[in-house]
């Protein structure tokens, strides 16, 4: 390569800084002498000047002095700026000497700057096609690598493959023979089944028909025990004891029976008085009870049946049939009544201690009817019938309870 010229704007730009520094230096010697002779006494001062002409002079001597400060101020500006540019041209030399250096070539490793012979750097494109030879030689010795690699393991996996296959074909004719086994076993079981559902069908048959004639015997049966108990319903003929008398007076008028208030006991209820003859029941008479304690209650004779062959004595039995001191006995009415109406009658029943219920069913203990001609309860005593529950009627009711209001 030929060798390059420096620029001509280098050399004017260094010449008007030699210039410029020449012309600053010498105007500040010649300022700095001129103030330094009139400070040190280099002028002299007229022997009659007066002090405001010496104030004057020394005025005009700092306004030079101010403005030679500022001329030599403006004078280093200029030179900072000078040597700011003189940096720059250096700065631009030095990278023009590296672009030359940067630009050699394999064939001229050398090259001659600025009449120096100098050893030429490697260029870019140089060291690109070195790496580039380098990677191509080690890609083309990695991919015969790779390929010797993979026909060995290529070669395995066939090998496994193809065991594979042939484990896969035993195991499918395995699976061929068990299912034609299944399917034999299959149709025989279901030859099986199809006996046997033939069978079940025959039996079943057989149990309904037999369940039929069971049926049809048992209702004959039923028919026949009716007619041969020729049932009817029970009316009350008897009462349950529930206490008894312990001490009669002289006069025969007043009792003192074993029932007390805890036993749920209230003025105003009454109970027959009666006894057992040879296992035969026998009625005396009726008591209502006029006062309670814990111990004993007393009583008033309100009835008798004969005071002189049946007189009440000590050890009589007591008996209410709507009350029950274990458990209040269960009511229920039909049909019309003669005295009272179905709704006074439930409260007599509920103010001695029973309870009331709307229709029959398991658990009711007396069914009420009117009990004369006029009585119209046949469904009910039917029911009643088959139940097996006692009735009792509207009279014989009411010799147990005692109505404490107008009826409506």
């Amino acid at each position: 390569m030929a060798a390059t010229q420096t620029p001509p704007s280098a050399y004017i730009g260094l010449i008007a800084c030699i210039v410029l520094c020449l012309l600053f230096g010498l105007l500040f010697y010649t300022t700095n002498s001129r103030l330094t002779e009139a400070l040190e006494g280099g002028e002299k001062i007229a022997p009659n000047a007066t002090l405001p002409a010496l104030q004057t002079e020394a005025g005009n001597l700092r306004t030079e002095i101010r403005k030679a400060e500022d001329e030599k101020s403006a004078r280093r500006a200029d030179l900072a700026r000078a040597e700011l540019d003189l940096v720059k041209h250096r700065t631009s030399y030095a990278n023009y000497i590296d672009l030359v250096s940067a630009t050699a070539t394999p064939q001229r490793p050398r090259e001659t700057i600025f009449g120096t012979d100098t050893q030429s750097k490697a260029s870019p494109w140089k060291i690109t096609s070195d790496l580039v030879t380098a990677k191509n030689a080690a890609s083309a010795a990695q991919a015969g690598a790779a390929k010797a690699d993979d026909n060995t393991r290529f070669q395995a996996m066939e090998d496994a493959i193809k065991k594979r296959q042939d484990d896969l074909q035993v195991v499918l004719q395995e699976m061929t023979r068990l299912d034609a086994g299944f399917k034999t076993d299959q149709e025989a079981l279901n030859a099986k089944l199809d006996e046997l559902n033939k069978a079940k069908e025959g039996i079943e048959r057989a149990a309904s028909k037999a369940y039929g004639e069971r049926a049809t015997r048992i209702n004959q049966l039923e028919d026949q025990i009716r007619e041969l108990l020729e049932l009817d319903l029970r009316f009350v003929s008897e009462i349950l004891p529930v206490g008894e008398v312990l001490q009669v007076n002289e006069r025969g008028d007043r009792t003192i029976i074993n029932l007390t208030s805890a036993d749920r006991i209230l003025p105003g209820m009454v109970f027959l008085v009666f006894t057992y003859d040879h296992g035969h029941f026998v009625e005396k008479g009726l008591l209502e009870v006029i006062k309670t304690t814990s111990k004993l209650s007393e009583c008033k004779v309100t009835s008798l049946v004969d005071g002189r062959r049946l007189p009440m004595a000590r050890g009589d039995k007591l008996g209410n049939p709507v009350y029950n001191p274990q458990r209040p006995p269960v009511f229920v009415f039909a049909g019309e009544f003669a005295e009272y109406n179905r709704s006074d009658l439930a409260d007599f029943v509920r103010a001695a201690g029973g309870v009331v219920w709307d229709k029959l069913q398991p658990g009711v203990d007396f069914l009420v009817v009117r009990g004369d001609p006029k009585d119209r309860s046949d469904m009910e005593r039917a029911q009643a019938r088959e139940f097996q529950i006692l009735a009792i009627t509207e009279r014989q009711l009411l010799r147990f309870v005692r109505p404490a209001f107008v009826p409506k």
